[in-house]
This record gives C-alpha cells, structure tokens and sequence, in this order.
C-alpha cells in the first residue's frame, strides 16, 4: 500500500508533516529497532521496476529466495552497522 499526494506548497507541507503529525505518530509506530526487530523485508512485483530503484537507494537487498515467482524479495537490517540480512 502507498499514498500518492498533492500539496501547492511542498516546504509548507513538510514543516507541517515534522512539526505536527510526524510527532503524534512516533508513539503509535515507534522505529522498528526500538523494538529489538533485527531487519525489515518486503516483497515488490519484479515489474515495479520504479519500486526496486527506491528500496535499493534505502539499502534494501534483494534475498535470496528458492521459489520467487513473479516478486524480488528485498531486506535491510533496521542497524545500519549489522550484517546484511538472509532469508
């Protein structure tokens, strides 16, 4: 799931973003390293070739998976000093 939006003024938005939402929401959806979660994965449709651009410049791997089907499976640890995630 994403969001796609519109804002007339892009700086204005992401003052407001940081300043106003950003913070009510970092309780609800603490980072997932604060939790002991060693690393995040996701899977993307191998078309979405925009998506696997994006995740590999935020240091997301591509995993090495038996049977991928038609998806790349991606993962990054949630320290950026721990070793490269696996399965």
């Amino acid at each position: 799931m994403g969001y796609a939006l519109g804002a007339p003024d892009t700086a204005g938005f992401a003052a407001r973003f940081r300043e106003e939402w950003l913070p009510r929401t970092a309780e609800r959806f603490p980072a997932p390293a604060e939790h002991g979660v060693p690393a995040v994965r996701l899977c993307a449709v191998r078309a979405n070739t925009a998506a696997r651009a994006f995740y590999g410049r935020l240091e997301f791997e591509q995993l090495d998976v038996s049977d991928p089907g038609p998806v790349w499976y991606l993962g990054r640890p949630t320290n950026r000093d721990a070793p490269a995630v696996t399965r």
